[in-house]
């Protein structure tokens, strides 16, 4: 219930205030927005998938005090997190606060960005609210912190300021491995045309059909951590559905893109580096795991998406088919969305589907374990329960 109060606050905010006619009201709106999301998830108990696996693991990190004496290089994980758990006990240890810092920060970086560089900043947090906010907020929380470390450095990308950007990239990479990516990202920054994609497609997807991807990777000679990594993903099963599935996912962003450039519309701020989620994108279907590093540039992309469907939208008179072809891919992205969470995990759980990691919603007033969450989470990974 409490997701779709949410959700009917969004949508309402989306068709009222997207002129922005009053700036002391949208600026109070806009707050009030990003304090209830924010707040959602800060006080839920027991809510997500991940998260319950991160609350088991959270008594168990040291505290400041116990800092010094943490063995980092045998630890699972890379040091930031720790760092940024011992501070968190220091002040509070209960996973409650971790979960409120966690949200201001995650949830006021995503604010802010899209505040900054979308110009019809409500749908733009309404579809963020639709696609990631329970992923980034109850699942990825490790990762969830590069992320938004990654989209405080996007000023100085578009400003070329390298140094500063790649300050914030190691950063992020010590909060999480997956953030290597973000290393790459300039290199990927460019204009592209249909046949660049056609060859990419090309290139990469023969290869990697042929070749075992791990075997690719150990041969250029990453460190041993990262090949183990690649190692892990690149070992996941892909078949001809999870194929499908990941073309369905990147599809939409690719297709406006094509677009956007047919119809000669004004250059996007993240014209270029939307050719990166693109590109990473293209990867997806044949290595496993590599889907996660579009969790970088999602903020992106549902920006990228948002100006380019309401600016049609403007235009729609001159590109009836175009504008109605952009909402058909919109259409598409919300539907594989909605698969995403009404999919059947009976053979994990009887009688159940994956939204029931966020159904029904407790908060730390009312303090509800609910067993089967728990067993649908854990036999799902994989552990014992």
């Amino acid at each position: 219930m409490i997701y779709f109060i949410v959700f009917i606050l969004l949508l309402f905010c989306t068709l009222d205030f997207g002129q922005n006619k009053n700036k002391v009201l949208d600026k109070i709106v806009y707050f009030l927005l990003f304090l209830i999301l924010t707040l959602v998830v800060g006080l839920r108990f027991k809510v997500g998938g991940d998260s319950l696996a991160y609350q088991e693991y959270f008594s168990g990190y040291p505290n400041l005090a116990q800092l010094k004496h943490f063995d980092f290089k045998s630890a699972e994980y890379r040091p930031l997190w720790y760092i940024l758990n011992a501070v968190i006990k220091s002040i509070d240890d209960s996973f409650t606060f971790f979960q409120l810092v966690q949200s201001f920060f995650v949830n006021g970086v995503i604010f802010w960005f899209i505040k900054k560089y979308c110009k019809f900043k409500y749908t733009a947090i309404l579809f963020y609210f639709l696609l990631e906010y329970t992923y980034f907020n109850m699942e990825i929380l490790r990762e969830s912190f590069p992320i938004c470390i990654f989209l405080l450095s996007i000023p100085f990308l578009i400003k070329r300021k390298w140094v500063i950007y790649y300050l914030f990239c190691i950063v992020a990479i010590y909060f999480h491995l997956s953030a290597i990516i973000t290393l790459i990202i300039p290199f990927l920054y460019r204009k592209m045309k249909v046949w660049y994609i056609i060859a990419l497609i090309t290139v990469v997807w023969v290869p990697f059909i042929l070749i075992n991807p791990y075997e690719v990777f150990r041969l250029l000679q990453f460190t041993p951590d990262f090949a183990n990594k690649v190692g892990t993903y690149t070992s996941l099963n892909i078949n001809v559905y999870g194929v499908l599935m990941q073309i369905i996912a990147i599809l939409p962003v690719t297709a406006i893109k094509l677009i956007r450039q047919k119809s000669k519309l004004p250059p996007h701020i993240f014209e270029n580096i939307i050719t990166a989620y693109i590109i990473i994108g293209i990867f997806t279907p044949v290595v496993g795991g590599f889907a996660r590093f579009l969790n970088y540039l999602a903020i992106i992309a549902i920006i990228y998406i948002v100006d380019t469907i309401v600016l049609l939208k403007a235009y729609k008179k001159y590109f009836p088919k175009k504008y109605l072809l952009a909402y058909a891919f919109v259409l598409l992205l919300f539907s594989f969305q909605t698969y995403y969470y009404v999919r059947n995990t009976s053979r994990y759980m009887k009688g159940t589907r994956f939204y029931n990691l966020y159904l029904p919603y407790y908060s730390v007033f009312n303090p509800v374990t609910d067993h089967q969450r728990e067993i649908l989470y854990f036999k799902e990974m994989g552990m014992y329960y």
